[in-house]
């Protein structure tokens, strides 16, 4: 397996530059579905049966990074590595829709940006690449050459070895603040999401009250998604060394524009 994904992962680099198509596969776009959760049981289900690894992708089309991953995966090189080893799924968001209900499923407290990445052990349900999901919010500027190797990383197995399991009652302190700052992450959003959707169709009477609020709550989310990776390395840590001290939790500026 691991000699075969590395051929692939040889070939592939030498001829994704040569692929300038600009044509998005269907199976990559963002479109709006009243049966998210039975299209991720299927794809978690044909993924186990097939012996692959499930992506459950979480964007949108008026996103700039969301439109640049659909295209990137439409190459024909990175198509065939995903065909090969992943069942794909795209799951629209909307205008910041809460999705919770889907990244909490694999142990990811929500969408911090999009498109969200999420690659998943179909047997166990696993979230596999916790701690590098933010690579893909900025997808239109990672190189082709990057998506062909970090994929085939995980198609090869390198990334399946367990963390350290954090206990308690660290584990206890992470999920009370997590559950109350993404809370408030998802309560901006609902008024931010209506801001986007009328900033898209140009019907705002000034774009300033949208620009405000989107560089605030961006401001927010980007550090709490990093706060909440620092927060789990800490815990990890302070486990090996046998430590029972409280972590010390971050906090945030209220939003003034929303």
């Amino acid at each position: 397996m691991r000699l075969l994904v590395s051929l692939f992962l040889l070939f592939s680099l030498n001829g994704f530059a040569s692929d300038n198509s600009d044509r998005v596969l269907d199976e990559y776009v963002f479109s709006p579905s009243e049966s998210a959760i039975k299209d991720i049981d299927e794809t978690l289900a044909l993924a186990k049966a097939e012996n692959k690894l499930a992506m459950i992708v979480l964007g949108a089309q008026w996103c700039h990074d969301s439109r640049g991953l659909s295209a990137k995966f439409s190459n024909a090189q990175m198509h065939a590595l995903l065909k090969q080893h992943y069942k794909t799924l795209f799951v629209d968001v909307g205008f910041l829709e809460d999705k919770r209900h889907i990244t909490q499923r694999f142990s990811y407290p929500g969408y911090f940006g999009t498109p969200t990445v999420l690659i998943v052990d179909p047997v166990s349900e696993r979230l596999l690449n916790y701690e590098s999901i933010s690579k893909w919010q900025s997808a239109d500027s990672v190189p082709s050459e990057e998506y062909i190797r970090y994929f085939s990383e995980y198609a090869e197995g390198e990334h399946l070895l367990e963390s350290a399991q954090i206990k308690t009652p660290y584990l206890e302190q992470i999920q009370r603040f997590e559950q109350i700052q993404i809370q408030r992450l998802f309560e901006a959003y609902s008024k931010l999401g209506p801001l986007l959707k009328s900033y898209k169709e140009d019907t705002l009477e000034s774009d300033d009250v949208f620009n405000d609020a989107w560089v605030e709550v961006r401001k927010f989310r980007s550090q709490l998604q990093q706060d909440l990776i620092s927060l789990r390395q800490q815990a990890r840590l302070q486990q090996a060394s046998n430590q029972s001290t409280p972590l010390v939790l971050p906090e945030y500026a209220e939003f003034l524009h929303l």
